[in-house]
């Protein structure tokens, strides 16, 4: 990522056993797997797996502690209240607030989460994570919080992380006077999809709407950060209510891709001088949205990474073994046996996750449609959503099915032999498929 050295993401929720906080912790494992098998030894040099992403010893968490394995009214020492005390509490709360574990989070009521991560500073667990991860902490970093505005911890715990980073005493971090005057970013994310009507469950997308205006509200005049961004959508898709646990995996979205481009604007901008607000649009209101349908600044950014993100993956998972008798892997002795071991179990498995993640914002609603992947399988220079190659060009060199993939082994084979003799295989492998992919996209597209 251009004008940063060092990602850490850091996860905070009370519900450890949420299916897509799994998922990603996973995901961010195998990535660091990957990398740590590369040298990047020329630092200019673009690559795929090229931003550092550290755990700092924290495994991309900060721990809630285990005081949200109880009822929000034993939280609150609800029946040791006296009775005034009592129905005060009855008119802030409701029953099934009162009444509610909090393991799996705050159940989309950011009033619960407000009071519980309010003692934030005082959770032992949180704390000394806190300060471990924020100990070597400089001058020039920059922090960028995401959350949704629409549930219960997000909307909660924003500020208040906010309010303890700008608060910082040097009594609880040795960077405080850093923290105070760093730049902080955030996206705050406002409703883009509902859930199914249960009875069992207390989430409610009736609520999400007024939720989020309560929070806009309360943002306006006690958020101290250097830039805001908002993102939303139409509810055009209902999830099922799944109020926490292994079972809540919902379908990746465009919404949380677009969103995640925040973080990438953010890092090359400079926002020191005030409070700046972006939002974020696309240039038609059309489901699906393919890569022509994103604007110019979100195509220079994402357009020919994800590109060759894709080509790569295609490569690797359909026609790599046959591939292994040509000059690239055979003057470097790269049998089938090595694709078996690290890291290329792990890039297998994250190429898994981004098919995955690929599928799941296709069928969601609004959908993302950058690749037709089912074709992609014959040919995957041809399977770009709304973009077609120079195909004067490109049908003159290969015909057949199999003619994208003869086109990245040519060019495979081309910038092989460009390679320094000494480097790693490792890095051997990635460079060569990082330029044949970047080659042919700049030649066909």
């Amino acid at each position: 990522m251009k004008g940063i050295d060092d990602v850490v993401p850091v996860l905070i929720d009370a519900d450890q056993q949420n299916g897509d906080l799994t998922r990603t912790v996973e995901l961010l494992e195998r990535y660091g797997e990957i990398r740590s098998h590369l040298s990047f030894e020329d630092v200019d040099r673009d690559a795929f797996f090229g931003t550092s992403i550290s755990d700092k010893g924290m495994h991309y968490r900060v721990p809630i502690s285990g005081e949200v394995n109880k009822t929000f009214g034993d939280f609150i020492h609800f029946n040791q209240l006296d009775e005034q005390n009592q129905a005060l509490i009855s008119l802030l709360f409701s029953k099934k607030n009162l009444k509610a574990e909090m393991n799996v989070g705050f159940k989309g009521n950011p009033n619960m989460g407000s009071v519980v991560l309010n003692n934030f500073s005082e959770d032992k667990r949180a704390d000394i994570s806190l300060k471990q991860l924020l100990s070597s902490f400089q001058c020039d970093d920059r922090i960028f919080i995401i959350s949704s505005i629409f549930g219960g911890t997000g909307a909660a715990g924003f500020p208040l992380l906010l309010k303890r980073l700008r608060g910082a005493m040097a009594e609880d971090f040795q960077a405080a006077a850093f923290l105070r005057q760093c730049q902080i970013g955030g996206v705050t994310v406002l409703p883009y999809f509902g859930v199914e009507n249960s009875e069992e469950s207390t989430v409610n997308m009736g609520t999400f709407l007024s939720k989020a205006k309560s929070a806009l509200t309360y943002y306006l005049n006690n958020l101290d950060v250097n830039v805001l961004y908002y993102i939303g959508d139409d509810l055009k898709n209902n999830y099922r209510n799944c109020e926490g646990g292994r079972y809540q995996e919902n379908n990746a979205h465009f919404v949380e891709m677009a969103a995640a481009l925040a973080v990438v604007d953010f890092a090359a901008g400079d926002f020191q001088e005030g409070h700046v607000f972006k939002e974020y649009a696309i240039r038609k209101d059309v489901d699906p949205v393919t890569l022509p349908q994103l604007s110019v600044q979100t195509q220079q950014v994402m357009r020919k990474p994800l590109m060759q993100f894709f080509l790569f993956c295609e490569f690797f998972k359909n026609k790599l073994s046959k591939s292994l008798s040509y000059a690239w892997a055979r003057d470097k002795h790269l049998q089938e046996a090595v694709f078996q071991t690290e890291p290329y179990k792990s890039l297998n498995i994250f190429f898994d996750g981004f098919l995955d993640w690929l599928h799941e914002m296709e069928e969601n609603s609004r959908s993302f449609r950058p690749f037709d992947l089912d074709f992609a399988k014959q040919n995957p220079l041809d399977a770009v959503v709304g973009i077609l190659p120079l195909r004067e060009n490109f049908l003159r060199r290969h015909f057949g099915p199999d003619r994208g993939y003869f086109t990245l082994l040519d060019a495979m084979e081309k910038v092989s032999v460009k390679m320094p003799q000494k480097i790693s295989r490792e890095d051997y492998v990635m460079n060569v498929f990082f330029d044949a992919t970047s080659s042919v996209i700049q030649q066909y597209f």
